[in-house]
């Protein structure tokens, strides 16, 4: 079933999609008034929709089933990472979308090679929606504004797990409510980085005998804390 995506569309019997998603409806996907798709709002809400009027610009549907949620996580996951470059930061994105991450924190540390603009966060939000219309998730994982290490380590305080070949290869996640997971620069973390990242509780694991890739290890992370 292809699927739309709709924010803030949830509950309402009729709703149009916007400009974007009119395109790949009926330019990419050549749908006509009359075809039934999916559509969820990005919030975890998601509902059958028959198209009942369409031009070049607008496309409008009627429900006709009622709206559904999915169920919510047992656990919410944080995924800070220094974004590598190129099409491997999209990679990240689509993948950790699909393993159900909830939020992306692209990672400022002193050896970060990619410093992530505006309009940059902007396309990785997009890759998100594109991933989560091809693997049925309803709810958009957030891609949050660049994070310097300082604040990243004052917002997730002992929640922390810094991904590190030298950590500990239990990653004891137990029944956390939220966990954050730090994934280093490709130059890995600095020695005062490190020891900052200790002193605010932080605990280091290892996510393997090798030395992995940013996009790698932040998939590896992924596996091993959503539920």
């Amino acid at each position: 079933m292809d699927r739309f995506y709709a924010p803030r569309a949830a509950g309402a019997d009729a709703f149009d999609l916007d400009q974007e998603e009119t395109h790949h409806l009926a330019r990419v996907l050549r749908k006509v008034v009359g075809d039934v798709v999916e559509v969820f709002d990005g919030a975890g809400s998601v509902v059958m929709a028959e198209v009942v009027q369409l031009t070049k610009r607008s496309c409008s549907l009627r429900t006709i089933v009622p709206w559904s949620s999915s169920p919510p996580a047992t656990r919410e996951v944080v995924i800070a990472a220094s974004l590598p470059k190129g099409d491997r930061a999209r990679f990240l994105v689509e993948k950790l979308t699909e393993l159900g991450v909830h939020r992306l924190v692209p990672l400022l540390t002193d050896r970060t090679v990619v410093t992530p603009r505006d309009a940059k966060i902007d396309k990785l939000r997009q890759t998100v929606v594109a991933a989560c219309k091809q693997c049925g998730r309803n709810e958009l994982m957030a891609v949050a504004p660049p994070h310097p290490w300082a604040e990243l380590l004052k917002a997730a305080g002992s929640n922390l797990i810094v991904g590190d070949p030298s950590g500990a290869s239990d990653w004891l996640v137990g029944a956390a409510e939220a966990v954050w997971v730090a994934v280093g620069p490709e130059g890995g973390l600095t020695e005062a980085e490190r020891q900052a990242a200790e002193s605010a509780g932080a605990r280091f694991a290892s996510l393997g005998r090798h030395v992995l890739r940013i996009e790698t290890a932040a998939v590896a992370a992924a596996v091993r804390t959503v539920e």
